[in-house]
């Protein structure tokens, strides 16, 4: 009899549980896999595949390394959040050297790269401001698509292209004209030149402001180099002022009691390209109106 209940109690041990018997739900931890899409490229974006992606704040990168055929184009993308108010995109060569730079004050960057290239590009998309997540992507392209990649991405500048001095004299004549709706007064023509830019270098300039006078020194860098540092020192090496930003521009008005050399240090964080400086002088007696401007004189 023992023997008998025995194995019954075996059976029903082994037995599987009613078809209707609740089952603990299924859950998962741990690391996932990269995503191929991301949401943050959107719509428009939804070819790009995803290199990377990451959290961070204002100084982070997130990077990735970039094969790309040598008879093709890369588009390359960097998207964010909306907490994320500014986002940069940056491309070099493996021995260092730029392959392209988009630091547009905006939180939409993308580069397109085309033949001659690196066969492997360093792509890292960087927060200038804000926080958030941010997606890194990139899409093969034809040459022959290249410019309609270009307007489907909202591309400004092509890796390789290089800004020609008639282009970057343009440029400058239409931002010192806003520029000079913006501050105001009444200005003669003193200086205004191109400038070459390396970051390993600073590019020097001499200026001379007149006693009684400000001098109004704008410098608009092409699209090769990356934020552009501009600092005024006087004969003794003595910092008298640092330019201010608006976009990708520099500007710096200095005013002077007596003649006073200036030399201009102007040094891109990154890129090697031009800049264009104009540096214009009040006429005589119209400074103190010009000293009351916020943007010429800020607190």
């Amino acid at each position: 009899m023992r023997k008998v209940v025995f194995a019954l109690l075996l059976c029903l041990s082994c037995s599987r549980s009613p078809e209707g018997g609740a089952r603990a739900p299924s859950s998962s931890f741990g690391a996932a896999p990269r995503p191929e899409r991301s949401r943050l490229f959107g719509p428009m974006n939804g070819d790009a595949t995803v290199l990377a992606v990451d959290a961070g704040m204002a100084g982070d990168r997130i990077s990735s390394m970039l094969s790309i055929p040598e008879d093709e184009c890369a588009v390359v993308i960097a998207r964010a959040g909306e907490t994320v108010e500014d986002l940069d995109l940056l491309a070099y060569a493996e021995d260092g050297s730029v392959v392209g730079i988009d630091e547009a004050p905006d939180r939409t960057p993308a580069i397109l790269i085309c033949p001659p290239h690196p066969p492997r590009v360093w792509v890292a998309a960087r927060i200038a401001a804000g926080h958030g997540l941010v997606a890194l992507g990139a899409a093969r392209v034809k040459p022959n698509e290249a410019q309609r990649a270009a307007r489907l991405y909202g591309i400004r500048h092509a890796a390789g292209a290089t800004t020609n001095q008639s282009e970057m004299v343009r440029n400058l004549e239409e931002r010192l004209a806003e520029h000079r709706r913006e501050l105001g007064g009444a200005w003669q023509e003193v200086r205004r030149e191109v400038l070459a830019l390396d970051p390993r270098v600073p590019t020097r300039a001499t200026v001379t402001v007149d006693e009684g006078r400000c001098l109004d020194v704008l410098v608009v860098p092409s699209d090769e180099v990356g934020h552009v540092d501009v600092t005024a020192v006087d004969a003794t090496g003595a910092i008298v002022g640092r330019a201010q930003s608006s976009g990708r521009d520099r500007y710096l008005v200095l005013c002077a009691t007596s003649d006073t050399p200036v030399t201009l240090k102007l040094g891109p964080h990154s890129g090697q390209g031009m800049a264009g400086m104009r540096a214009p002088r009040t006429e005589r007696g119209t400074d103190a109106a010009l000293k009351k401007n916020p943007l010429a004189c800020p607190p």
